[in-house]
């Protein structure tokens, strides 16, 4: 036991000894205060009034400490420490912050730090093991997101290149290293030269146009002598940087096509978003490869934060940028978009309205609550009538007039043909003569409400609206099958209507619902671009107009169509100016309208028969055969007046009725015995 407390003893004596020998080796080994003078100044050049956080191995080591101080020394406003610590080879490192923590440190500063226009870090990594561990911390904390973050990294003499092409630093635009140089032994000697060394990192200088690091200036304990100017704009030449474009074809937007030669390989046709395209390169001076999503999805959320389709493949940075995305709000979690350069709308397409039936013509130019006060007033002046005669009857001892006798006199009148005699008192002739009066004025309403009713087609509503389609009964819709923004905005409403519309949608292609369309009682629901290509190319040249009814209603995710890209890509802002720029002065406008116009002449000539001298003729598919209607003169026919023929069946009918009534009524009589 004895024995055991002597080792025990002698042991923490030793270690008490090497650690003294260690320490005063360290302190014997520390910068010169003007060596890190030059430090503190180019962090506060460099950072400036940002919002700073600094991220720092543990501070056990006295140079730890001493860079540290110097460079809190440079921060001009306060600074948000976070020290990272290194976990037990094989363990998973429990003190290494998580994303979510670093963006409630820097991502989303304080108050005061959300009013700045700027964000830096600055990582104290004096050896390879620290390097490693503090950019590890970077790439957790998903700092590669924010690309305008400015970064200085405090090392040693050898590290520049270990830092400033850490992964973690892909898509940082401004960073810098500051290789400070060995420090003084025990003889004030240095095994490397004198002075801090400045690196600074361009993103696209390198072969190939690829990051490189370089060497900006060497100070000599003088902070002028070396500073470090504040970052300027982001540089717009990428010097033939390869980009990844994620694509799938959009017509008339984005027209692509298989190279005969290698299928693998993509050709853009010209279309409006090549021309886009072609506006980058030549502004960023980049080149890219082509290639499309498997799935051949747009992008939709398949779990809690994947995605399918185009918008997974930069979520992913499988791809750099795509074309014909719509920036829906969930994406923006994820992917980055340039500003919106056009919106491709839904509309409906719908049979044309065929004029009302004609066989009630007749009946047309009064509602029915006229024809009930007339046939209400007719009986009435008959009745009237016919009381008045039976007063004057009783008075004067003449004969009364008979009732059915009463109600033609009225009747005759009213169809302007009145019975020769006229009553002979005169309360008889004013009640006479105010129903003449009144059956003047119904009887040229009634004419010239015909003659405009005859002469003038009339037509149902038509529908316009996803409620117009509801309210028709016995009405269907389809589609085509929809993916991207357009899935979530049927799938993902909160309105009831649109709802509905997407629970009773057919899934057709656009020829099959054409179709349908022109077989009546359906609906079909397209893109304004289909629209131009299907419909207006075949049926609007000049004065023709065609069988559909485009709905005047536009349907839409607001946020209009845009370039997309991965999160954290360095060449957004530039992209976003180019485009912004195009789109102000109405150039991308301009190439729509142009492209419409090509890809629509391309699909006559696909379908349009060849006549003599090598003309086209402008005639639709067999079965896009329809009737125009034309406005000319019109023709009074059957189907305008067949319901005068109506009612004359109508009239022989009762007629028949009467005789058969009257025979009943003669046999019955003829058969009573007489007493």
């Amino acid at each position: 036991m004895i024995l055991l407390l002597v080792v025990m003893v002698v042991g923490l004596w030793g270690a008490e000894v090497r650690r003294g020998v260690l320490l005063g080796r360290e302190r014997g080994q520390e910068w010169e205060p003007e060596t890190l003078k030059v430090v503190a100044e180019a962090v506060k050049s460099h950072v400036g009034l940002c919002h700073l956080v600094v991220v720092t191995p543990p501070l056990h080591s006295p140079r730890l400490r001493q860079v540290f101080k110097f460079v809190r020394a440079g921060a001009a406003f306060g600074e948000v420490v976070v020290t990272v610590a290194r976990g037990a080879e094989g363990e998973r490192n429990e003190d290494l912050p998580s994303a979510g923590d670093f963006k409630n440190v820097f991502g989303y500063p304080s108050a005061e730090g959300a009013k700045l226009s700027c964000r830096a870090v600055v990582l104290v990594a004096l050896t390879p093991a620290d390097t490693d561990l503090t950019l590890s911390f970077v790439e957790a904390a998903a700092m590669w997101r924010l690309s305008d973050t400015r970064v200085v990294v405090v090392g040693v003499q050898g590290g520049a290149e270990r830092a400033l092409l850490h992964p973690s630093l892909r898509n940082t635009v401004h960073a810098h290293y500051l290789a400070l140089p060995l420090p003084q032994n025990a003889s004030g000697t240095r095994a490397g030269g004198g002075g801090v060394a400045v690196y600074g990192r361009c993103l696209y200088c390198g072969r190939g146009g690829e990051a490189a690091v370089y060497l900006l200036c060497r100070a000599s304990g003088d902070p002028q002598v070396c500073p470090l100017a504040p970052p300027a704009a982001p540089p717009v030449d990428m010097q033939g940087h390869l980009l990844r474009a994620v694509i799938m074809a959009y017509p008339p937007y984005l027209l692509i096509e298989r190279d005969k030669a290698d299928p693998k390989r993509y050709l853009l046709q010209d279309s409006p978003d090549r021309r886009v395209l072609y506006a980058l390169v030549q502004t960023l001076n980049f080149t890219y490869e082509v290639m499309e999503p498997e799935d051949r999805q747009w992008g939709i959320l398949v779990s809690d934060k994947d995605w399918n389709g185009m918008v997974g493949i930069l979520q992913r940075e499988e791809g750099d940028f795509s074309f014909g995305l719509s920036p829906h709000p969930s994406r923006h979690k994820v992917i980055s978009f340039s500003t919106a350069y056009y919106q491709d709308r839904l509309t409906i397409l719908s049979p044309k309205p065929e004029p009302l039936s004609r066989h009630m013509a007749i009946a047309c130019p009064f509602s029915v609550g006229v024809w009930l006060v007339v046939a209400v007033s007719t009986a009435s002046l008959g009745v009237t009538m016919w009381l008045l005669q039976r007063a004057c009857a009783w008075l004067y001892g003449e004969r009364a007039q008979g009732t059915f006798s009463a109600f033609c006199y009225s009747c005759g009148i009213l169809l302007e043909r009145p019975p020769a005699h006229i009553p002979r008192h005169l309360s008889g002739r004013v009640l006479v003569g105010w129903w003449l009066l009144t059956a003047m004025v119904l009887t040229t309403a009634y004419r010239s409400s015909l003659a405009a009713d005859l002469s003038v087609l009339s037509f149902p509503p038509p529908i316009n609206t996803f409620q117009d389609i509801l309210s028709r009964p016995g009405w269907t819709w389809g589609s085509r099958g929809f993916h991207g923004s357009t899935y979530m905005f049927f799938n993902m409403s909160i309105d009831p209507v649109i709802s509905q519309i997407s629970r009773g949608m057919e899934i057709l292609d656009p020829e099959a619902g054409l179709r349908r369309v022109l077989d009546g009682r359906f609906s079909f629901i397209m893109h304004q671009s289909e629209v131009l290509v299907y419909v207006k190319a075949l049926y609007e040249d000049g004065d023709r107009k065609g069988p559909f009814h485009i709905g005047t209603t536009r349907y839409a995710n607001p946020a209009g169509n845009a370039v997309g890209t991965r999160k954290g890509a360095p060449f957004l802002d530039a992209m976003n100016k180019r485009i912004q720029g195009l789109f102000e002065m109405g150039i991308i406008d301009f190439w729509i309208e142009e492209g419409n116009s090509i890809l629509a002449r391309q699909r006559k000539l696909k379908i349009h028969n060849s006549k003599s001298q090598g003309s086209h003729a402008l005639s639709a598919p067999p079965w896009l055969a329809y009737k125009n209607s034309g406005r000319g003169e019109v023709v009074l026919g059957l189907e305008h007046l067949q319901g005068a023929f109506y009612l004359l069946f109508l009239g022989h009918g009762i007629a028949l009725l009467f005789l058969v009534v009257e025979r009943i009524n003669i046999t019955l009589t003829s058969a009573k015995p007489v007493l």
